[in-house]
C-alpha cells in the first residue's frame, strides 16, 4: 500500500481521512499546517500527498506549488481536498493529479485513493 500525508488544519477531517486510509491498509502521516506538510513530505517522501485548499499560513495551494518544484517531491501524487469549487481555485490546482469536493463519503475518497495509487504502481517503469 502506499505512505501518505495529510495536510489539513481541521483536526475532525484530519481524524476521518486517516481512519479511512489506514482502514485500508496505507501508512498515514498528517499534520495541520503547510510549513510542516512541505517539512515531512522532503522527509518521508510519500506516495500520495492530501491537502486541505484554504488553510492559515502557507496554504494548499502553495503546498501543491512547491512539492511541485521539490527535488525529492516532484512525483508525489496530489490530491486535493476542499470545500470550494474547482473553476473558483487559481490555475495552481491544475498541478494536481486529483481533486475531491467536501463535503465527501469516505467511500469516494477510499476509491479515489485507491484509482489514483494503482494507477502509479502501474505506471511505474519496471
Amino acid at each position: 500500500m502506499a505512505r501518505i500525508l495529510v495536510i489539513d488544519d481541521e483536526e475532525d477531517l484530519r481524524h476521518i481521512v486517516r481512519l479511512c486510509l489506514t482502514n485500508s491498509g496505507h501508512e498515514v502521516i498528517d499534520c495541520a499546517d503547510g510549513h510542516t506538510g512541505l517539512q515531512l513530505a522532503e522527509e518521508q517522501a510519500p506516495d500520495l500527498v492530501v491537502t486541505n485548499v484554504s488553510m492559515p499560513g502557507l496554504t494548499g495551494l502553495d503546498v501543491i506549488e512547491r512539492l511541485r518544484a521539490g527535488e525529492r517531491t516532484r512525483t508525489a501524487l496530489i490530491l486535493v481536498l476542499t470545500g470550494r469549487r474547482r473553476e473558483e481555485l487559481d490555475a495552481r490546482i491544475a498541478l494536481a493529479d486529483a481533486y475531491l469536493q467536501k463535503p465527501f463519503e469516505p467511500a469516494q475518497l477510499i476509491q479515489l485513493v485507491a484509482e489514483l495509487t494503482v494507477q502509479r504502481t502501474t505506471s511505474r517503469p519496471a
